[in-house]
């Protein structure tokens, strides 16, 4: 398996965890992450906040 697609598997782990984490799904992750990069604050109605490190591998698994 080639390193890039090594890296995108790890990215889809890191939002798995996320949705562990939070406990939300996916698309709610999603939903806050447009929320926090079009409005550059880091608070919202959804109850938890991303990361600056959870934002860049979101990030990069919208380039997808």
């Amino acid at each position: 398996m080639n390193k890039k697609k090594l890296e995108r598997l790890h990215e889809f782990e890191d939002v798995m965890n996320m949705e562990k984490l939070y406990n939300k799904t996916t698309e709610e992750i999603i939903k806050q992450y447009y929320f926090q990069t079009d409005h550059f604050i880091k608070s919202s109605d959804q109850g938890f906040q991303l990361t600056s490190s959870e934002l860049t591998v979101l990030k990069a698994l919208m380039k997808i």
